[in-house]
């Protein structure tokens, strides 16, 4: 039996408030057929990244738009050297990634990433690692992506297409795959939440890829 609107926006707010690195009282929740809406606050970028990966998991939901502003606590008095400093010591413990290749300007606790990496997911992974540096609740990612070598598009979407046909459980027939200079957009249905993550993590990680649009949509 398909779920109602109501039991899908019930069945998220019980997933947000089990998630332990979420403070969910200021987060609202509104759902229209399959699609949940995220508005209010959260203290940080990794609250406001977690939510919105809670709400895709949520059996039922197709699409989320997440509306959430981070806001910085009133009692957060770190110094922005402190965070400076402790964002370069995290990045330099990190054997994948070259932090000599990464600027990093913090503002208020805003920090601003510059500078280039090699690949794709390290630039992903970067803003993950940034995300748990306490006293940061803003993050402008302006990391740009230079492959050591450029595969041609159509190798792009070719290997994309081939990793997610060996999952077996998303038929690639209903993914469509669009490669424009190494920037890839996602598009097509998959059939919940496990397959929406398989096929982005695959995409992410495909040698070549520059940038990804994840337009992908759950339907069951």
């Amino acid at each position: 039996m398909e779920k109602t609107a109501e039991q899908i926006r019930q069945d998220v707010i019980k997933q947000l408030k089990w998630d332990s690195r979420i403070k969910s009282e200021n987060i609202f929740v509104e759902v229209t057929g399959h699609t949940v809406v995220l508005t209010g606050t959260v203290s940080s970028n990794l609250q406001r990244i977690s939510a919105e990966n809670d709400c895709r998991s949520v059996q039922g939901v197709s699409v989320v738009d997440n509306r959430l502003q981070v806001m910085k606590p009133a009692t957060e008095q770190i110094p922005d050297e402190k965070i400076k400093w402790n964002i370069e010591s995290a990045l330099s413990l990190n054997s994948t990634i070259n932090a000599s290749m990464i600027e990093v300007a913090v503002n208020n606790g805003k920090v601003t990433l510059a500078g280039s990496v090699d690949q794709f997911w390290k630039k992903l992974k970067i803003e993950e690692i940034v995300s748990n540096v306490p006293g940061v609740y803003e993050i402008v990612n302006t990391l740009t992506v230079v492959p050591t070598h450029s595969p041609f598009d159509q190798a792009i979407s070719t290997d994309i297409l081939s990793a997610i046909s060996r999952l077996g459980r998303i038929n690639p027939e209903s993914i469509h795959v669009e490669v424009n200079g190494g920037r890839v957009r996602l598009r097509g249905k998959v059939p919940d939440w496990q397959s929406y993550s398989a096929a982005y993590n695959i995409s992410k990680h495909t040698n070549g890829v520059t940038d990804l649009i994840n337009e992908l949509v759950i339907s069951e």
